[in-house]
């Protein structure tokens, strides 16, 4: 189980970070003048986005995510402990 969230809690943020720099391209693409400095609109609005609109769908594709990725280790290191008998 702390396996699972580990890779959970990585893929949350690792996706999150995705959505934001999405939302900031396509700001930047769509309306130029609202992606103009460091800490502009298109930043604070898809952080916005990200953790409101789209946390939910975050949250869960993360969890396939991690549920994937537990499932990949277990069978790895079930074949180097068959590897090594």
């Amino acid at each position: 189980f702390l396996l699972l969230s580990l890779y959970w809690t990585v893929h949350v943020i690792i996706n999150f970070l995705r959505v934001m720099v999405a939302g900031v391209m396509a700001t930047f693409l769509w309306a130029k003048d609202d992606a103009r400095g460091c800490c502009s609109l298109a930043i604070w609005g898809s952080i916005f986005r990200g953790l409101t609109y789209s946390f939910g769908s975050i949250c869960f594709g993360s969890l396939v995510q991690g549920a994937v990725s537990v499932l990949r280790w277990i069978i790895s290191s079930g074949r180097k402990n068959r590897d090594e008998t």
